[in-house]
């Protein structure tokens, strides 16, 4: 069933890989297979895009923050994923030089970065690559993030949103400062750059004064794919404003198409054509041979997760200490915070709507990280594909397998084939760019 009003879609679905540290699972890094180092080693995340390129996946992802998360030390030494690792544009940067097709999304914090910055950056990124840079937009919402640079609380949740917003404008402004064509390299006349396609920026708003020239000139794309993952109702506006790719926490199909039927409208409401937003959930394939061995897996998984990560590692994606509610209850209304709200509605639209208590919610949360998880054959991992593809709940999916990079290798390997012969993701890039191969050339 489709919600809302059909948007014509891409022949063809989009797949992203999330590059957690060892896994999707937050015990990937205790299995025999694992990586315990796997945040901070080269050659993990060298293996998993050389994996996600021969497979013609679109593009790396890392998520970031400015910080080491908030919550408990419980959790914290437990958890390979936004504790400590690389930096993700210095990372990113050394991929682009191992690879030549696949796309690289890079987060940067609106809240904790200036536009001048940010926009310098990831145009040398862009440039570099070939084309194949994205900035991932993100507002900031931690406390830890918030100390480390000098406040004693976040920012209130509307005012990063408006931030982000002119932020963002900026930075696209800055993009067009040195022209397509800026580079002429005329020997013969002496003119190196052509003075006409240099226009200085003169902004001035209610978070930001920018005068001048970015001193990085267009790459083979034009500028980078903007990304955003909005979920409340103000980050939903915000993606509809900006974003070209939008990342979603869906773990089922009603919520994802009512997030797609919603985002595809604000974009055509803000006059943009919907077709130039792709809507990319959050995806974790559980594969095996049959259904009985991929339980196997995550059954496997599931054992390693202590009971110090669990209840902790939930109340931090709820934004509430659950410690004193009983384990075996239901959970708790929500508290209303300055962080991210939509997270814990996720969380607990999930619980209530499969009858869950805190510690199966805990379990599940866990090992999915409120994404959508399928367990099955091969087969039946496409099947789920296609069917969110063709009834409007997404434009493609970002990939987290619980373990890397193993489990990315046999959904390369044994999924992939079958979504080709489908008809339904490509046997070869359709061009250089990471805009090309998105299909959003000239957006």
């Amino acid at each position: 069933m489709v919600v809302g009003e059909g948007f014509p879609q891409s022949p063809m679905m989009k797949l992203g890989v999330l590059m957690h540290p060892a896994g999707q699972h937050v015990a990937a890094w205790r299995h025999s297979s694992g990586y315990p180092d796997a945040a901070f080693s080269m050659d993990y995340y060298r293996q998993i895009a050389t994996i996600a390129e021969a497979a013609r996946f679109d593009f790396l992802f890392v998520a970031d923050m400015m910080g080491i998360r908030d919550g408990s030390m419980n959790v914290i030494v437990r958890s390979a994923q936004l504790t400590l690792g690389a930096e993700p544009l210095t990372l990113m940067a050394a991929l682009s030089a191992m690879t030549q097709n696949i796309g690289f999304i890079v987060t940067q914090s609106t809240t904790y970065s200036q536009p001048y910055s940010v926009a310098r950056q990831m145009a040398s990124l862009d440039l570099l690559s070939g084309g194949r840079a994205a900035w991932n937009v993100v507002t900031s919402t931690q406390m830890n993030e918030a100390a480390n640079f000098g406040l004693t609380q976040t920012i209130d949740h509307s005012v990063r949103y408006e931030r982000a917003k002119e932020f963002v404008e900026v930075v696209k402004a800055l993009w067009d400062t040195a022209g397509v064509g800026v580079f002429i390299g005329d020997k013969p006349s002496g003119i190196l750059f052509d003075s006409e396609k240099l226009r200085p920026l003169h902004h001035k708003g209610p978070f930001y004064t920018v005068d001048g020239i970015l001193n990085v000139p267009p790459s083979a794309q034009g500028r980078p794919v903007l990304v955003q993952a909005g979920a409340s109702g103000p980050g939903r506006d915000l993606a509809a404003s900006i974003a070209e790719i939008i990342f979603a926490q869906t773990p089922t199909i009603e919520a994802a198409q009512e997030y797609y039927a919603d985002v595809k409208m604000r974009v055509r409401d803000k006059g943009r054509d919907p077709c130039k937003v792709l809507m990319m959930p959050g995806f974790t394939p559980v594969i095996g041979c049959n259904r009985a061995e991929a339980e196997a897996q995550l059954a496997e998984l599931d054992a390693m997760i202590t009971p110090e990560i669990a209840v902790p590692m939930l109340s931090d994606m709820m934004g509430m200490d659950l410690s004193a509610y009983d384990i075996d209850g239901p959970l708790p209304e929500l508290e209303e915070t300055n962080k991210s709200h939509s997270l814990g509605q996720v969380i607990k639209s999930y619980a209530e709507r499969n009858n869950l208590n805190i510690r199966q919610t805990a379990a599940w949360s866990a090992s999915s990280m409120s994404h959508n998880r399928v367990i099955g054959t091969p087969k039946e991992i496409a099947d789920r594909m296609q069917y969110w593809f063709e009834n409007q709940a997404c434009d493609g999916f970002l990939i987290s397998p619980l373990i890397y990079p193993g489990g990315l290798k046999q959904f390369a390997d044994e999924v992939v084939p079958i979504l080709q012969e489908r008809k339904l993701f490509r046997q070869e890039y359709e061009g250089n760019t990471l805009r090309e191969n998105l299909g959003l050339a000239g957006s």
